[in-house]
């Protein structure tokens, strides 16, 4: 460049030649304006110059220093100005037109230097090398101002720093609140307003939720003036129309470059940010493995989560402060992984365990009878001999079928065992008014005899309440100790009434059945279920009769009735029905019997369902072509709320 031939002869006549001050600054506004304003390259300087200017020019071009005492304190950038001229131009003509706007920005030594004429050419160099690279300044602008327009995220207007609104076809970069004020949108209903927006530049803007079209307001006032001015001369008027449309054309085809410049900019700044969370991401994984977790990271499921985690999704550079911030937590992190993992590994070898305990438990019962009380997965699993070859057999051992065949030949008596500990239970729950007096008869086998679940108000006889499904269920509120949570959690069930407190004495019920057994004539002292079944009575509840007609029911839909619709519970409530009544009553039942709900289950394969599905059941354990009624059962744990439901005979 000329300017380093200019270098050596200032060097070569420093001490004799005084030195050549640089072309005086254009005039600019004040730094807080913030939209930086030259005028035009062509331009002559101006004749004022700005208060202080020599001093700096003397500064940046080596002259003598400012005395003592006016000289203040200099930042970071204050030696940079004292560099001669030629090699800082050079210097700055290798950055982007970002790092030029912030040293213009940076102090009042530097902004000088920038904003003379001098610095057009590291203005145009600074453009060349920016990448990618925008279109060229448009004759309206100087370099400066388009790279405000460009890089700047001021606003034009009021100064804030979320001008992030670029409304690239009229050159402005303002915030949302300034583009309510200065910028118009399209309007259909008046004439002259639609005419002047069609010849004024419209850009596309996005602003917070809305996109819409607008005009700048300026603009859109002088081409109504002058539309109003020159409609009368048709020459003119069409002449100027030609120029508007023209210029609305360039400023919108700019318009275009600029917002795709925009977006490869966009595009280019995510892929680099992508490129330094992969290179911080690499660099984390590398000094994790060096601390010893490699094994643990090889592992799909963990490294995936790892790189999921805040610390690592950031793009900022990892400096050795950053990475013993992170270490702590990442390490936790691993720990607590490779725990869980370890956890999940055990819990998966013991479901293999248990899914065993469960075909050979399905076996046995399936040799069994029929309604037969056994208990439930749970409650095997919980004892000794199972609990110990599941849970204490090493892991790296993989049992089979054939390793629990020794224990195949202790069911029977850990059935007999766990039915014994269950109805001893039970009996301890029944107040000492309601138990048995004859030798021989249980109290829970009394037809008065009804327990209630915590979990559901149907009253529960024996031997349901040995086999109901809410009491072998893991509920909130179920508190299970350390020692049996794990196994619980495979088996995902509880013990029979775990905790001894899901199961109570039903004294409602067992009231109003004491009234409905003394309304048909029997004690209820002594009477059992399979007597009142064997009886089957039909009984009417006064309460519920009309003139017309008398409402009829089972003993079991009698006491679900008075429960639930009568408070009355006294045996006056309630008529035994003669035989022709009880006989009209049964044939009703049996009408309605089809389209009534029965639960029932399958005999051989104990599958539930209901006896109008039965016929599409299929069974994998059926062998034979027996009578399909012979194959169905009404299973233990099913409502007692079950057809034939009340009925209404005529009076």
């Amino acid at each position: 460049m000329s300017l380093r031939s200019s270098t050596r002869l200032k060097e070569k006549n420093a001490r004799s030649i005084t030195p050549k001050l640089p072309p005086e600054p254009l005039a600019i506004e004040d730094e807080e304006e913030l939209s930086v304003k030259l005028e035009s390259e062509d331009e002559r300087p101006a004749s004022k110059r700005r208060r202080g200017a020599s001093k700096q020019v003397q500064k940046a071009s080596g002259g003598p220093p400012a005395s003592s005492s006016t000289k203040r304190r200099s930042g970071k950038l204050g030696q940079m100005t004292e560099m001669p001229l030629d090699i800082l131009y050079e210097t700055f003509s290798h950055l982007q037109p970002l790092d030029l706007l912030h040293l213009s920005r940076a102090n009042k030594e530097l902004r000088y230097l920038l904003l003379t004429r001098t610095a057009l050419a590291v203005w145009k160099a600074a453009f060349i090398n920016a990448d990618p690279r925008p279109p060229a300044c448009p004759p309206a602008l100087n370099h400066t101002q388009y790279a405000n327009l460009l890089y700047g995220h001021h606003c034009q207007y009021c100064a804030s720093q979320h001008g992030n609104i670029a409304v690239w076809a009229v050159y402005v970069r303002c915030c949302a609140k300034c583009l309510s004020i200065h910028f118009v949108p399209p309007v259909y209903d008046d004439e002259l307003e639609k005419q002047a927006r069609l010849l004024s530049t419209r850009w596309y803007v996005k602003s917070g939720k809305h996109d819409k079209f607008v005009y700048l307001k300026k603009e859109v006032d002088e081409v109504r003036e002058k539309y109003l001015e020159l409609r009368q001369d048709k020459d003119a008027f069409e002449a100027w129309k030609r120029t508007m449309r023209q210029s609305k054309d360039q400023h919108t085809q700019l318009g275009g470059s600029l917002a795709i410049w925009c977006d490869r900019v966009k595009q280019k700044r995510l892929k680099e940010l992508d490129q330094a969370r992969v290179q911080r991401v690499e660099e984390i994984l590398a000094r994790l493995e060096a601390l010893g977790w490699g094994e643990e990271l090889e592992l799909h499921p963990v490294r995936t989560r790892l790189i999921n985690l805040p610390a690592l999704k950031q793009s900022r550079e990892l400096t050795d402060r950053i990475w013993e911030n992170i270490k702590p937590g990442l390490v936790e992190f691993l720990e607590q992984s490779k725990a869980t993992r370890l956890q999940n590994d055990r819990r998966y070898r013991l479901g293999l365990r248990v899914r065993l305990l469960y075909q050979v438990f399905d076996q046995y019962v399936r040799e069994l009878p029929p309604r037969t009380v056994t208990p439930g997965p749970a409650d095997l699993a919980s004892t000794v001999p199972f609990r110990r070859l599941i849970l204490e057999t090493p892991l790296d051992e993989n049992l089979a079928i054939g390793d629990f065949a020794d224990l195949i030949d202790e069911l029977p008596n850990l059935c007999l065992s766990w039915e014994q500990s269950k109805n001893k239970f039970l009996s301890s729950l029944i107040p000492a008014g309601k138990r048995s007096r004859v030798k021989g008869l249980r109290s829970f086998d009394l037809a008065t005899t009804f327990f209630r679940c915590a979990w559901c108000r149907d009253p529960i006889a024996y031997p349901r309440v040995l086999v109901h499904d809410c009491l072998s269920k893991v509920h909130s509120s179920t508190q299970i100790n350390e020692e049996d949570e794990e196994l619980f959690a495979i088996l995902e069930e509880t013990p029979w009434n775990y905790g001894d407190d899901s199961v109570t004495f039903d004294e409602e019920a067992s009231i109003a059945a004491h009234a409905i057994i003394t309304a048909v004539n029997k004690d209820p002292r002594t009477t059992t279920p399979q007597e009142m079944d064997d009886l089957d009575p039909r009984i009417e509840c006064i309460q519920c009769t009309t003139p017309r007609s008398k409402l009829a029911m089972r003993w079991r839909t009698a006491i679900l009735h008075t429960l639930s619709i009568h408070d009355c519970v006294d045996e006056t409530n309630w008529v035994l029905l003669n035989a022709s009544e009880a006989n009209i009553a049964k044939g009703i039942e049996a009408k309605h019997m089809p389209r009534w709900r029965s639960d029932v289950a399958c005999a051989i394969c104990r599958t539930p369902t209901t006896r109008k599905d039965f016929g599409l059941h299929y069974c994998k354990y059926r062998t034979d072509k027996t009578d399909p009624g012979a194959r169905v059962y009404v299973p233990l744990d099913v409502p007692m709320n079950q057809p034939p439901y009340a009925v209404k005979i005529p009076v």
